[in-house]
């Protein structure tokens, strides 16, 4: 399985917000640290602004913070909001993409398999992740 790179963006700056340690962080400092074009951080950060993760700031010294403590957003969080599918495979979320779901022998291993990237995902917070680099 692959993160996008929506995911993998979206958490880099999200971490580089958490080590500005509540200043606000414009996007072209996230982007010009990150190496990430700024027109698609912009989508990411707005997506995550919509999801509730992010607050922005107009105006001189504006930019953006976190909307909550970075020891209470999970990747899970992130991730969550930036990746399309919801699955490792369609079945797994949705039961009906499959006309085999009942009798699938292989169910139990995607299902498992998703229990444990979202247990993996939601078990390290953004301060971790923060604190990880230093």
């Amino acid at each position: 399985m692959r993160l996008s790179t929506r995911s993998r963006y979206g958490l880099r700056a999200m971490v580089s917000i958490v080590r500005a340690k509540g200043d606000p962080v414009t996007s072209d400092t996230v982007a010009a640290c990150e190496n990430v074009s700024k027109k698609y951080l912009d989508r990411i950060l707005g997506s995550l602004r919509a999801a509730g993760l992010l607050e922005s700031h107009r105006g001189k010294g504006g930019g953006y913070v976190l909307a909550r403590s970075p020891e209470l957003i999970t990747a899970a969080d992130v991730v969550s909001v930036l990746e399309t599918g919801n699955g490792i495979v369609p079945c797994v979320p949705d039961p009906g993409a499959c006309p085999k779901y009942d009798g699938c022998p292989t169910r139990s291993v995607w299902e498992r398999l998703a229990s444990a990237i979202d247990g993996s995902l939601g078990g390290v917070t953004l301060a971790e992740f923060a604190r990880d680099d230093d």
